[in-house]
């Protein structure tokens, strides 16, 4: 998720990657909260410049939809996938 945090997790997580010998590919942020808070543009660019990882997207706010939204038809996630491709 990308608020309070995002930078130190994922600077461990990918770490921790490196010393299993597991190549990240790249990083996918998560807004949770509502856009334009001051921490989301600083976390982007904190995390590519200490995990060395290039943070490929992020996965707009939802607001008020269902939980499963995201994963249906149509939805944030395959939008994504369609992007990377």
């Amino acid at each position: 998720a990308s608020r309070l945090g995002a930078i130190n997790h994922a600077a461990l997580t990918a770490e921790c990657a490196a010393k299993r010998g597991i190549e990240v590919a790249g990083i996918i942020l998560n807004n949770t909260t509502a856009p334009e808070t001051p921490e989301r543009e600083l976390n982007r660019a904190e995390i590519e410049r200490a995990t060395g990882v290039s943070v490929l997207a992020e996965v707009p706010f939802s607001g008020g939809l269902k939980k499963d939204a995201p994963f249906r038809e149509g939805g944030v996630f395959e939008k994504l996938y369609n992007s990377i491709l």
